[in-house]
């Protein structure tokens, strides 16, 4: 995974429901087999949690030659670069992602907190009570966003890190975040062997083969399941479609 191009998302030509983003990428940088990218803005193609036109991002993959649409890069695992300078922090809780945040109260946080702000809110949310202004309910919602930003992205991290594509890894992820797991949600996926979740699991759906020809053999239901599709909890087994009765 040591081919790579460095740049910044400018934005999406086409967005699935799925994660699957077909986009244009200005590149900054890239290894030496990429290079004549440098300067350029390129077609990408690939699958992910979130992407934004302020962060810059590390996207790993290859060229492919689409008979229709030419060439393009197609991301097989990406990574945020972490910000280091203050102008790219006020940039980002400027962004919009931090509701109610602008520019001007942006700078004000920065100028407090300095370089290593982002890490500083992480630390502790009543750090931000030295910054002037700044209301108990922005206080929180910046953290409290930030950290679910944060948390987010490296649990897609940590998934690749483990072998697993992007597109597996969301999938994987999806488990904590949605209340519906639609009919053959997971079809297919061949990798996935484990699926556990999380205590607080908000799931009230689940679709029916959701999980067949996978290589899950049992699975343990949250408690806030109320809808199985028509199926009655006593036949589970049903949504593994061709998985051995257990």
């Amino acid at each position: 995974m040591n081919d790579f191009i460095k740049g910044q998302y400018k934005r999406s030509l086409f967005e699935g429901d799925n994660g699957y983003i077909v986009g244009l990428f200005k590149v900054h940088d890239s290894s030496e087999e990429f290079s004549d990218f440098i300067g350029e803005t390129i077609v990408f193609t690939g699958y992910f949690h979130e992407l934004n036109d302020t962060d810059k991002y590390l996207f790993y993959g290859n060229v492919v030659n689409h008979k229709k649409y030419g060439l393009q890069f197609s991301v097989s695992n990406y990574e945020r670069v972490k910000r280091e300078d203050k102008d790219s922090i006020v940039e980002f809780l400027s962004s919009g992602l931090f509701k109610g945040i602008g520019e001007k109260k942006a700078q004000k946080i920065v100028d407090v907190l300095g370089k290593d702000t982002l890490n500083i809110i992480l630390e502790h949310k009543e750090n931000l009570l030295l910054v002037p202004g700044l209301t108990k309910k922005q206080i929180d919602m910046l953290h409290d966003t930030l950290e679910e930003y944060e948390s987010s992205y490296k649990t897609i991290l940590y998934l690749n890190e483990l072998g697993f594509n992007t597109k597996d890894s969301m999938k994987i992820y999806s488990k904590f975040k949605i209340k519906t797991i639609d009919d053959y949600a997971y079809y297919g996926c061949e990798n996935l062997s484990v699926l556990n979740f999380a205590e607080n699991s908000t799931l009230k759906k689940l679709g029916s083969y959701a999980f067949a020809y996978t290589a899950i053999r049992t699975l343990s239901l949250p408690g806030s399941l109320t809808n199985l599709s028509g199926y009655t909890s006593t036949r589970v087994t049903g949504y593994f479609g061709a998985l051995e009765d257990y």
